[in-house]
């Protein structure tokens, strides 16, 4: 145990002025590269421990290796708990380094990297970022999502929000770059039902910022009471029928500073008498694009000629779209006139996938297919192997 830092019980107690504190014991997160990859930053996504709970309430609130590294800790149920700790980290091709929580050292201070925050007027619903990319679903009867490029490290939502800023200019916090139209869009979902593609329309719904930055952004949609079919025209027909199946679907969508890429994790609960549904996601199908598929990998992209520019203008340059789900959910993947899409297995009602986008003006953006094919297979295996265990 490092000086100052009085930690988990191990069956062993200190009494101080009537107060039991719990000593001997430090909290050890390892954190391994298991790929032979290296790995600039990597995000640390770590289940917050009741250990740890006794740890941090001993005072022990810096993060380090012993370097201490900035960290971020999420309620992300609004009980007023912390739910996961958040860190990132750099490892070469299988590396390991241990983390604990220690009462020594400088407090770490860090710029704000992530950010999330809902807009109607502004951006026309729920948006989360990393300090490369920012991602919107619009938050309409199409619940189509969407991506802005970056052409340098920044956040942007609070300027997108602003009366009377356009996406479709570039400036320097970025550009809309991507045509959605009828389209799921990059990442979006619906479900596979009666060989069809069903958008997530005719349902009430609600969003909630989980954790706004500065490392990690979280944000959850509810859709309660989902009747998947065409929207109904409501002046000759109600809104539901009770005699269709109907569903509830629980959305996290969650971004980490510097990446790319952001996560979407999907729980759906049928109602009595309704069956499990397959999950669709997938991206817009463009002309002038090259297919990436590999089901094996788990991943699906396209690249080419798809980027928006000023004013909307089409085939502005080059943009890489992808998806990137775990093999085993696979079902198939497919297309239809505007989406390119791939059908996922819930296990026990859950599905979790990474959709990422590279646009042709951002720092280090792919230059081909093949580059934006290694990017897709890079971010399939950015898993980190963490163990946590007290000492």
């Amino acid at each position: 145990m490092r000086p100052g830092c009085v930690s988990v019980a191990a069956g062993t107690a200190l009494l101080l002025s009537g107060v039991v504190l719990a000593a001997d014991v430090t909290v050890n997160i390892t954190v391994s590269n298991p790929t032979s990859d290296d790995w600039a930053e990597v995000p640390v996504i770590v289940k917050w421990t009741d250990d740890m709970t006794q740890v941090w309430g001993a005072g022990c609130h810096r993060l380090g290796d012993p370097d201490p590294v900035a960290f971020q800790r999420d309620d992300l149920d609004g009980d007023g708990k912390i739910d996961e700790l958040v860190f990132l980290v750099a490892l070469k091709a299988g590396e390991a380094r241990q983390y604990q929580f220690t009462s020594e050292g400088p407090d770490v201070k860090t710029q704000p990297r992530a950010a999330a925050r809902m807009s109607l007027k502004g951006f026309d619903g729920p948006a989360w970022e990393s300090d490369v990319v920012a991602y919107r679903i619009y938050w309409n009867a199409d619940n189509a999502m969407d991506i802005f490029g970056k052409t340098r490290a920044i956040l942007s939502l609070d300027h997108w929000a602003k009366p009377g800023v356009p996406h479709n200019i570039e400036d320097e916090h970025g550009l809309d770059v991507l045509k959605v139209g009828r389209a799921l869009g990059i990442g979006g979902f619906g479900a596979w039902i009666d060989g069809r593609i069903q958008k997530v329309s005719n349902v009430m719904k609600t969003c909630h910022i989980r954790a706004n930055g500065p490392l990690r952004a979280v944000v959850d949609l509810e859709y309660v009471y989902w009747q998947p079919g065409p929207f109904p025209d409501l002046s000759r027909q109600a809104i539901t029928s009770n005699k269709a199946a109907h569903y509830d679907l629980w959305v996290r969508m969650s971004i980490c500073a510097g990446q790319k890429w952001s996560e979407a994790d999907i729980r759906v609960r049928p109602y009595p008498g309704s069956p499990m549904p397959e999950i669709v996601t997938g991206l817009p199908k463009h002309e002038d694009t090259a297919l990436i598929q590999d089901k094996a990998a788990g991943i699906l992209g396209r690249w080419g000629l798809q980027a928006l520019g000023d004013r909307d203008a089409l085939k502005a340059g080059n943009l890489g779209l992808g998806v990137v789900a775990d093999p085993r959910q696979i079902v198939a993947f497919g297309e239809d006139d505007s989406n390119t899409y791939v059908r996922l297995r819930p296990d026990g009602g859950r599905v979790r996938y990474r959709y990422h986008g590279s646009w042709f003006k951002e720092p280090g953006a792919a230059k081909s297919a093949k580059e934006y094919e290694e990017m897709l297979r890079a971010v399939a295996r950015l898993r980190p192997e963490v163990k946590v265990e007290p000492r």
